[in-house]
């Protein structure tokens, strides 16, 4: 009677040996089967695999995008293609990443997929992601749940550009700026942008004459600075009005950031720590405004994205802390946000009108105004604390009432 005991262990080494290298060989092709595989032997896909894989910590999914934070378990890898299997490892959807986003081990990166095949399809579930690098070589993550995105990532920012002497309404006004919160509808422009993936649409108004652009902006995932001399006026002329940085650390560290401009002046920012654990926060992004940004400034003048700079904290829980770190300028500054979306593009005279004629004085958290920066204000105020105190510069129309300019001024949205 032959038994499994009768079998050489020489043999059966064998057989188990055989067995282990099928394994691997199959996870190896599936793994690679979005991209041609270079030739290599099993060791080489046993340590690429496994030894060097990827990690990645959470996924998000909005509309048209999903957003992941990863980081490496070995190599450093700069990737170029990202491809979404579901578990049976039907390919969901890929794309190509510009530019490529270098993953490398302690440090975590943010990769942000467009899925410009299915902009309105909002994927959650068990997914894994397999990710395509300049070397050819292929690393994958374990599987991995996405969630939703809790709250809209969708901002806006209007600029009222005159001042309305005539104004037959009673707006609140402070005597050290007799400009205060007027301003005329019929000369405003305004952009809603996407924190995530810089997708922006813009108007500019000026009587009769309207202006429109809309295109894809400039996201900074995974480095701390830019310097617009760098990037030239012609791609700062196509990208819009808002440079983003998107915190990689999700408010679980202090983290800097700078923006050089054009004549080589340094602005410098820190987003505070917020939180102990980075798993509560699903963004934290600073969006850095120009003013005087339109596409017919051709030679970029007065270009420093440092007019209004907004810290945008978006939590699990479906709370979003907005926070004012700079603002200045002649012009008046209207945030926008609502974490269920904002209004229609095409509303916004409409809101900055019923905003005028309230007396300048209140709105409804519908119409997703979170604050007014008063014409000829800057904040923060770095002159003496008894001048300070007299000051008004940021405007609640929903609660109708000024913030205090001496202190760091944030809102909690819901």
């Amino acid at each position: 009677m032959g038994s499994l005991r009768s079998i050489s262990p020489v043999i059966s080494g064998a057989i188990i040996i055989l067995i282990v290298l099928i394994t691997v060989v199959t996870v190896y092709i599936w793994v690679r089967s979005p991209v041609s595989s270079p030739s290599g032997v099993v060791s080489s896909a046993i340590s690429e695999i496994y030894s060097k894989g990827v990690k990645v910590e959470a996924v998000y999914a909005g509309p048209g995008y999903i957003l992941a934070y990863v980081h490496s378990l070995g190599g450093q890898y700069r990737v170029t293609h990202v491809y979404i299997y579901d578990p049976a490892g039907r390919l969901l959807a890929d794309a190509s990443l510009s530019p490529s986003v270098t993953i490398k081990p302690g440090s975590v990166a943010v990769v942000t997929i467009p899925l410009l095949a299915m902009p309105g399809r909002i994927y959650t579930g068990m997914v894994r992601l397999v990710f395509s690098t300049s070397t050819g070589l292929t690393v994958g993550s374990p599987p991995v749940a996405v969630t939703m995105m809790p709250a809209s990532t969708m901002i806006g920012i209007v600029v009222g550009r005159t001042i309305l002497y005539s104004n037959p309404y009673s707006c609140p006004r402070a005597s050290l700026n007799p400009a205060g919160l007027t301003t005329d509808w019929r000369q405003i422009h305004w952009v809603y942008a996407s924190l995530v993936t810089g997708y922006y649409m813009y108007r500019y108004i000026s009587g009769d004459y309207v202006y429109s652009k809309e295109g894809r902006g400039i996201v900074i995932k995974n480095t701390n600075s830019v310097d617009l001399r760098e990037i030239g006026i012609h791609k700062l002329l196509s990208a819009g009005p808002l440079i983003i940085f998107i915190n990689p650390t999700r408010a679980s560290k202090d983290y800097r950031v700078s923006i050089t401009d054009i004549r080589g002046n340094t602005m410098r920012f820190t987003l505070r720590k917020l939180v102990n654990d980075p798993s509560s926060v699903v963004v934290d992004a600073l969006a850095c405004f120009e003013d005087l940004w339109t596409p017919n400034n051709k030679n970029g003048h007065g270009f420093n994205y440092g007019d209004h700079v907004v810290r945008i904290t978006v939590f699990q829980n479906n709370t979003v802390r907005v926070e004012v770190l700079w603002a200045s300028g002649w012009y008046l500054h209207m945030f926008m946000y609502n974490p269920s979306g904002l209004p229609p593009f095409n509303k916004v005279p409409e809101i900055v009108k019923k905003y005028v004629q309230s007396g300048c004085d209140s709105l409804t958290r519908s119409d997703s105004v979170v604050y007014v920066k008063a014409h000829l204000a800057w904040y923060p105020y770095h002159g003496s604390h008894n001048l300070c105190k007299k000051l008004r510069f940021i405007w609640d129309p929903v609660h109708r009432e000024w913030r205090d300019p001496c202190r760091t001024v944030v809102f909690i949205v819901k």
